[in-house]
């Protein structure tokens, strides 16, 4: 057997005697047309696969030339016209060839497509030089143009190849770069985000089926949902009744991990699929509302043995960048901490405390849901949270004079006087807990924070404080101190003064309050909080703050009890009627401009008639909309199944 090196030595040598062939002959016999396949024979290099895909459909036109000086040279090495002529159709065929086996897109060629691609290739007595211009399907220019030059290393042969596949290489970077940066290509895919999903089942040895419609996770997308960088399938449907249905995946959750093997585009999750068997189960890593989650699923068998075709009719996921945000609520102020301390090994480490104040951040500073300036928020999450910068935070509750949230996860401390519970700490990151006193030195007293809320002078003051008190759970006591076990337990220790300031607290005085690793990977209230923010807790377009209390009163200890057999009650103190998010699934439909701006977009993409967008427009000016318009605004049905059925 010939091994592979050999192999490509071998094919190096006979190009290398036909070229060699065909120029004797022309020097023997003057001035000789050779044919585009003898030329394309000769043009032997290799593809550099890229390092990412883009699913779409693309057609690829080329167009190679000389320049007059470098064409005159060629009649002087005594060739015709027409060779000139095949051979540029040679370079192009092989350019085409080339940009088709690299794998930069999964459709090239085949029927319709969604973008065209344009390129020009130049020769000159110095250098090659390619040219790509990229135009959506209408032949547009979107403004997608790339340029690689290589300098000349002689006239043909091994060397010239080399350059003219490594420039390739280096202009499919370029534009896998753009894509992910949301433009060139993304702008003729519309923007990076309506790009060509695709429905799959994956098959492979025992053919293993999911179920799922998905597409890549561009640079804007990620953005969007909260990830810091474009990775993973982006799930755009889910078949019914499938494996990933009955796992509980959903419309808009993101795969990154299938079996602890990362997964960073949609091809990476159909080889994962593959490579299993229907009945295992698997592990999978999602991201969904800014969270992480794992779910296990029963992979299915794919029915008929088939995999799905794609369905390009199917329209893909796009999250509401379409849609007019509100304005930034320059009011508003917020103060979030969350600390884990870990590589503290006195101190009881927590799971999710600093993941759970970073997800209230994001949605306090969102502009669909809290809508506070980013410039107006302090976010301190694990060593940054010491006390010094807790104090210093906390100290301008005082100042603001707007509407002020306040978020804490971690521990928290009980601060006993004999048998009596006096006050309660929270616990910064560098806190001391060698004994009593140096707690006292080193925490902050939960009365401090009552003293700054009741001498505040801001409009509304709401504080959810995840941690408890009790000396267990999300508490810790110094040594030498007590846990609240038989103690008389004050129940005013927090009781804002005046109007329009509500604290809750996770639990009761002398409750643990939980984390949960088996289901929500966070805090149980904090979990209750953060659903409640982000509309759950709200009945109209605001979520006002006593709906939210109420709303992680009611649930808190449905879960505890549930997931962990133990009692957690939420505590309330304080009276407001104000605002602290918005519902933003039900503001959407009560905000004619949004949803005037939503129809318009599925008008103009052809989606729905003229007729049905002047009949939405009428409902609009009404006080009452059908349920299907409802559905549609609140984004519980799509916008083609909105134009089926309305």
């Amino acid at each position: 057997m010939i091994d592979s090196y050999k192999l490509k030595e071998v094919k190096k040598m006979r190009a290398a005697r036909i070229i060699l062939i065909i120029f004797m002959v022309g020097f023997l016999s003057g001035c000789i047309t050779i044919s585009s396949q003898e030329y394309k024979s000769g043009m032997i290099w290799n593809t550099v696969t890229a390092r990412d895909y883009i699913d779409t459909g693309v057609r690829i036109e080329a167009e190679c030339s000389f320049t007059p000086e470098y064409r005159q040279l060629w009649l002087e090495w005594m060739n015709t016209e027409e060779s000139i002529v095949n051979y540029n159709i040679a370079l192009c065929e092989r350019i085409v060839e080339d940009m088709t086996k690299s794998r930069l897109f999964s459709r090239v060629n085949m029927g319709s497509y969604d973008m065209l691609m344009r390129i020009e290739h130049s020769e000159s007595k110095t250098e090659h030089k390619t040219v790509i211009s990229i135009k959506d399907k209408n032949n547009k220019d979107v403004g997608g143009n790339y340029t690689a030059s290589g300098m000349r290393r002689g006239y043909g042969g091994e060397s010239f190849h080399a350059s003219l596949s490594q420039l390739l290489s280096d202009v499919r970077d370029q534009m896998m770069a753009d894509y992910k940066a949301g433009k060139g290509i993304a702008v003729a895919l519309g923007g990076g985000i309506q790009t060509a999903g695709y429905d799959y089942d994956a098959q492979a040895g025992g053919g293993a089926s999911l179920g799922v419609q998905i597409q890549p996770v561009t640079a804007e997308l990620a953005g969007q949902f909260g990830l810091s960088e474009a990775k993973g399938a982006l799930v755009t449907d889910v078949v019914k009744s499938s494996a990933a249905d009955k796992a509980g995946i959903r419309r808009g959750d993101i795969i990154l991990e299938f079996n602890r093997t990362k997964i960073a585009l949609p091809k990476d999750l159909q080889n994962a699929v593959a490579a299993s068997r229907a009945e295992e189960n698997a592990l999978l890593l999602i991201s969904r509302d800014r969270a992480s989650i794992f779910l296990t699923v029963k992979l299915g068998a794919v029915q008929g043995g088939l995999a799905r075709t794609p369905k390009k009719e199917e329209p893909s996921y796009t999250p509401p960048s379409d849609i007019k945000l509100p304005p930034l609520r320059s009011d508003t102020y917020a103060v979030v901490v969350g600390i884990d301390y870990k590589g503290r090994q006195e101190i009881p480490n927590l799971n999710y405390a600093s993941a759970d104040a970073a997800k209230v951040y994001d949605i306090l500073t969102d502009p669909r849901y809290g809508g506070v300036p980013k410039e107006n928020t302090i976010l301190l999450l694990n060593e940054k949270a010491t006390r010094n910068e807790m104090v210093t935070a906390l100290r301008k509750i005082k100042s603001w004079d707007g509407f002020v949230y306040v978020y804490y996860s971690g521990h928290g401390a009980p601060n006993t006087k004999g048998d009596k519970f006096v006050d309660a700490y929270l616990i910064p990151s560098d806190v001391v807990i060698t004994d009593p006193e140096a707690l006292d030195e080193t925490a902050i007293k939960v009365s401090y924070l009552q003293e700054l809320v009741d001498t505040s002078s801001a409009k509304g003051v709401f504080i959810a404080l995840d941690s408890c008190f009790s000396g267990g759970g999300k508490s810790i006591v110094p040594k030498g101190g007590k846990p609240l076990v038989g103690m008389i337990v004050s129940p005013e220790l927090m009781k804002p003064k005046g109007a329009g300031k509500v604290i809750v607290t996770s639990s009761a005085t002398n409750q643990q309050s939980w984390e949960d690793e088996s289901e929500l990977k966070s805090g149980i209230f904090s979990h209750y909080l953060i659903e409640g923010l982000k509309g759950r807790g709200g009945k109209e377009a605001w979520v006002k703050v006593e709906e939210l209390a109420d709303y992680i009163k009611e649930n808190v200890p449905k879960a505890a009890k549930k997931l962990k057999g133990a009692d957690q009650n939420p505590q309330i103190a304080g009276r407001g009627d104000f605002a602290v998010t918005r519902n933003w699934e039900r503001a959407k439909v009560m905000d004619v401009e949004i949803a005037r701006a939503k129809l318009k977009d599925s008008f103009e993409k052809g989606i729905i008639t003229a007729e049905q967008l002047s009949k939405a427009m009428d409902e609009l000016k009404s006080s009452k909309k059908s349920k299907t318009l409802e559905a549609y605004l609140e984004g519980k049905i799509d916008e083609k199944k909105f134009g089926e059925l309305y």
